[in-house]
């Protein structure tokens, strides 16, 4: 169907879900083609090594939830990104509503291919969510509305991301689970929530998990030998460059790294045993335990 320009509505504030269907994917690129620098908007994962971030218990805590395939990158392909085609999947994006999390499904088209991001095609990517599927929590409205938790933030967390109709960050829930080992939410449903939220909210101009995307497009057989893609290194987590802020040193037995005045140090996994009456390295004031 043709679209006449000058009925183009105007997306300057909420949700791209909410403007007419047949104008979303033009609104959606029109976006993302005014961007400077528009590659830098293309969110790759990138591969954490054990061997560098296992002694800090990356690993273990990443594990204690099922979502240890999260720190390993799926498409074996490290050296192109089909930006084109990643972004024509986000801008025909459609969700259909859907009683529990477990049925959220998201459904683009790439050439003339409709390829859906699910609980079941992700399956298909990596072992996400490798726990039972009763180790996992999906909060009912009554946790949500009639029995809130006593800590009310995170009440506010678990009503934005799962209460039917709401939209917001995923970082914060993602981040309390890491940190306190529970609630234990279905990693495959925070990677779709999120990808929606970019998808719909105004001012979100990023595409995340364009690796994870292109899984899919190649599950689906979307991408076509006339689809190159252009250059792109995807390199792993370096604990050596961690960004800034960040700081790594190594001594003879440790790993030790420092960001806004805290310190921490772990142990090398070949590290040698201390000799006998030999003292270990003395730690920082400022340095919590080691891992």
């Amino acid at each position: 169907m043709e679209l006449d320009s000058a009925d183009k509505p105007k997306w300057e504030a909420g949700l791209l879900d909410d403007q007419p269907e047949e104008w979303q994917p033009t609104l959606f690129n029109d976006r993302m083609n005014r961007l400077k620098d528009k590659a830098d908007a293309f969110i790759c994962e990138r591969e954490v090594r054990e061997v560098e971030f296992g002694p800090f218990n990356v690993f273990a805590q990443f594990r204690d939830l099922g979502w240890e395939a999260a720190l390993n990158c799926y498409d074996k392909n490290n050296k192109n990104l089909f930006m084109p085609k990643i972004q024509e999947w986000m801008a025909t994006l459609t969700c259909k509503k859907y009683d529990k999390p477990s049925q959220m499904k998201l459904t683009g088209t790439v050439n003339g291919i409709d390829v859906e991001m699910s609980f079941d095609t992700l399956k298909k990517l990596a072992r996400y969510d490798s726990l039972p599927a009763r180790d996992y929590t999906i909060p009912s409205l009554d946790d949500l509305l009639i029995k809130p938790k006593a800590h009310p933030r995170w009440n506010d967390m678990l009503v934005a991301l799962f209460l039917p109709g709401t939209f917001s960050g995923t970082f914060e829930v993602f981040l309390y689970s890491l940190l306190h080992g529970s609630p234990r939410f279905p990693f495959r449903y925070l990677v779709m929530n999120h990808v929606w939220i970019c998808r719909n909210k105004a001012g979100r101009s990023i595409i995340p998990y364009c690796r994870m995307i292109t899984g899919l497009l190649k599950l689906f057989k979307a991408i076509t030998p006339e689809d190159k893609g252009a250059p792109k290194r995807h390199k792993p987590f370096d604990i050596r460059r961690m960004g800034v802020g960040w700081t790594y040193d190594k001594s003879e037995c440790y790993h030790k790294l420092k960001s806004e005045g805290q310190r921490w140090r772990a142990l090398k996994v070949d590290a040698r045993a201390l000799l006998l009456g030999e003292a270990d390295e003395p730690k920082s004031k400022d340095e919590p335990p080691e891992w």
